[in-house]
């Protein structure tokens, strides 16, 4: 997953390439090691550069999680 380095970068490519679907195979923390920056608002929204990222709604299995958000263009 991005780092807070690229995040930007990274929501952009979503936005650009109309991205579907994105597997996140890593926890944000892995053995006490930050394997990335959380992407997803909890709750809400949360912008990134030009794209706000807003939070549809959460399912919580056992084994994962699938999120929906809904990435809008706030700025040309």
């Amino acid at each position: 997953g991005p780092n807070k380095v690229i995040v930007d970068d990274f929501i952009r490519m979503l936005w650009e390439q109309k991205v579907e679907k994105v597997v996140m195979l890593t926890n944000l923390i892995e053995e006490a090691k930050h394997k990335c920056d959380q992407y997803w608002p909890e709750d809400g929204e949360m912008h990134f550069g030009e794209i706000r990222v807003r939070l549809i709604n959460t399912q919580v299995f056992a084994d994962y999680t699938i999120r929906k958000l809904e990435l809008l263009k706030v700025r040309a």
